[in-house]
């Protein structure tokens, strides 16, 4: 399913994305069936994007242990302050544990503001905590909008964080078949790439 950016997925709260899922997403005919749909992982509250979902206690527990062994291919899109490399790993521990985050940017666009604003696809190696956020401030280059690691004075008030789940890839816990579900980068990542643009092409004419 698809989550929205600014609700929790699962949690003590009224408005979370597991929460949506029964008037939505209709149960399992299964005798190990939830009665309500189950969320497999989470994201942030201000990341949208893909979250598997299961219907059955047998596939929860199957995708759980494919989660454990990073059987589960995860990519995400954002857009970086800065000029990135062309592509890498950052693999500095989080919180003492090993963390890896693989990259390859897709284009940079001038900015005003920061220089160069970068736009890449991310694969996640571990799961840790805010690891794309904490591994790319880390190396100097903050996620779009990221009020918690970006730079003081340089966040988007309003715009929301430029990072997005947009494809994973796993074995279906039932049928062993591969299943590849992907979904569009979200417009408003294209709206702030040619904004910023533009704005640095006007700038540069008015002098």
């Amino acid at each position: 399913v698809f989550k929205p950016a600014g609700i929790p997925t699962s949690g003590n709260q009224f408005r979370t994305l597991e929460n949506s899922l029964p008037g939505n997403v209709s149960p399992s005919n299964l005798e190990n069936g939830f009665k309500y749909p189950k969320v497999v992982h989470r994201l942030d509250v201000p990341t949208s994007g893909i979250v598997l979902v299961a219907k059955t206690i047998q596939s929860r527990i199957a995708l759980g242990k494919l989660l454990e062994n990073n059987e589960i291919k995860k990519y995400y899109h954002a857009i970086f302050c800065g000029n990135i490399p062309d592509g890498g790993s950052i693999s500095f521990p989080i919180n003492g544990k090993p963390s890896r985050t693989d990259f390859q940017k897709i284009r940079s666009v001038p900015s005003i503001r920061n220089q160069i604003i970068s736009l890449a696809e991310i694969q996640l190696f571990s799961g840790r905590t805010h690891q794309i956020r904490k591994h790319f401030a880390g190396i100097g280059h903050p996620i779009m909008g990221d009020d918690l690691y970006g730079e003081k004075g340089n966040i988007m008030k309003g715009k929301g964080l430029f990072l997005c789940a947009t494809k994973i890839i796993f074995n279906h816990p039932i049928t062993h078949l591969n299943i590849e579900i992907k979904i569009p980068i979200p417009n408003k990542f294209e709206k702030l790439l040619e904004r910023e643009s533009n704005m640095f092409d006007k700038y540069n004419k008015s002098l």
